[in-house]
């Protein structure tokens, strides 16, 4: 457990310690006259989501012939997609000269997000209490409830990295059955942490059980929405080819791809819950409150491609003779290249299911 989080579960069981100590100096049964509570307290969020989810389709692009009449689409990424499909195919039409190992695709993260099931926080609430009657009693609260660091779930992260680490073999067995030399592949991994902030309204219903002393259960159902903020984690990777064309012409290119996740704004919750009030004299009290928000997971996975073409501005285009074919070109000889389809929040995941934030405060609160 972190520091804050020991030092939230003390307060806590300081609140418990006090809330005990009292007892002495308790009234024998809560004063009915006072109908109105105005709380504030604070304590610990648990929450829970999906990790399961729908890859979306992307669509493939634009295909077209190559210098050489061999078919060949443009791509937007050697990592995933149509662009690592292509790659691989491309791949197949050299196995009679040369042993190639396919890249590996990022596919598979579409299929669970970027994100782990869980994780821990703190959260701050205030709320005003109408008591209706014996039983029963209206809230509205907010809240404010922060996650510090959420970090990239290790499965995504060993795959991302296994993508990366794949690329460096395909391209420098590849790059050499060309008219190219001077050849030099590379990539990276960039991953990092991110946070949540989140502000909730809920108006919920109690209904308490008297006991004829002065700690009084109740359950609590409503509903409520939150407001979400903060930037989630991500990961960029990116590789790089770079050679001389004939022994002419240098030509490089950079194949980037950022990784994020991102959540809606907002979203509407039910809620439920109980607790346990006491009432320490006739203005005063205290309230253990446990609750959960419960309501349709918005967390997506989105891409961004960059691709970029660095060459010595000669016109020239070579390309391979496969079907399908990969092409090299820049634009002083208006020749595209097959990687070269810049995107930017492509969507290729969406979870579903519920996400639930289970949350437990202690609180006191002002009669009158």
């Amino acid at each position: 457990m972190s520091s804050r989080g020991g030092a939230r579960l003390a307060w806590m069981l300081a609140g418990a310690v006090a809330f005990h100590a009292s007892a002495g100096f308790a009234a024998a049964q809560p004063p009915g006259d006072r109908k109105w509570e105005v709380e504030i307290g604070g304590g610990w969020e648990f929450s829970v989501r999906p990790i399961d989810g729908t890859a979306l389709p992307i669509e493939p692009g634009e295909p077209f012939v190559t210098v050489v009449g061999e078919p060949s689409r443009r791509v937007r990424s050697w990592f995933f997609g149509d662009g690592a499909a292509l790659l691989n195919e491309a791949i197949g039409g050299f196995r009679d000269q040369i042993d190639i190992p396919p890249v590996d695709p990022l596919d598979s993260v579409f299929g669970t997000g970027l994100l782990g099931p869980h994780e821990y926080g703190g959260v701050a609430r205030v709320s005003v209490t109408r008591i209706l009657n014996r039983r029963f009693a209206v809230e509205l609260g907010g809240s404010y409830s922060t996650v510090p660091r959420i970090e990239l779930a290790g499965t995504a992260y060993s795959r991302i990295r296994q993508s990366r680490e794949s690329f460096e073999p395909t391209w420098a067995a590849l790059i050499p059955i060309g008219p190219f030399t001077e050849s030099t592949v590379s990539s990276s991994l960039t991953s990092g942490a991110g946070s949540l902030r989140e502000t909730a309204v809920t108006g919920v219903l109690h209904v308490t059980f008297p006991t004829g002393g002065r700690e009084v259960p109740y359950v609590s159902v409503g509903a409520g929405y939150v407001q979400a903020s903060g930037e989630l984690p991500g990961s960029e990777i990116v590789g790089t080819y770079r050679f001389r064309i004939d022994r002419k012409h240098w030509f490089e290119q950079v194949d980037a791809v950022t990784l994020r996740s991102s959540s809606n704004d907002g979203a509407v919750v039910g809620v439920v819950g109980g607790g346990l009030k006491s009432y320490l004299s006739d203005r005063w009290g205290l309230r253990l409150d446990v609750r959960a928000l419960i309501g349709q997971s918005a967390t997506h996975l989105e891409v961004d491609t960059d691709p970029r073409v660095r060459a010595d501005g000669l016109p020239y285009g070579v390309a391979s003779r496969t079907a399908p074919s990969i092409q090299f070109g820049n634009e002083a000889a208006s020749v595209a290249s097959t990687l070269g389809l810049a995107t930017s929040g492509l969507r290729a995941w969406s979870a579903s299911g519920l996400s639930v934030r289970v949350r437990f405060s202690l609180g006191v609160f002002l009669r009158f």
